[in-house]
């Protein structure tokens, strides 16, 4: 393991965590196009339901659309619970779909 000064790791945290920033404002973003295109459209809890049956179900893509429409829904409202729970779905989604790549 490389040895880093204090100030090389908190830069290194610091852009990590800019990354982090610009791709939940990004899935933000695709979560207000899809939403716009929702004609009933549904609350950040509903979003989050659907999208954990989705992913238990399978259908990965779907359920990553619902959980990015609950993000959207959050980040426009300053809602962080509602970006918390979108999060989680959008976390749960990603690994129930490696884990069936990985068998």
């Amino acid at each position: 393991m490389e040895y880093r000064p204090p100030v090389a790791r908190r830069m290194a945290g610091a852009a990590l965590l800019t990354d982090d920033v610009m791709a939940v404002t990004a899935m933000a973003a695709k979560g207000n196009e899809l939403y716009a295109q929702d004609s009933a459209r549904l609350s950040w809890r509903r979003y989050c339901g659907m999208s954990r049956n989705l992913a238990e179900a399978g259908e990965f893509r779907a359920a990553l659309q619902a959980a990015i429409k609950s993000l959207h829904l959050g980040e426009s409202t300053g809602d962080v619970v509602a970006s918390a729970f979108a999060t989680r779905e959008i976390a749960f989604t990603y690994v129930n779909y490696s884990q069936l790549l990985n068998h």
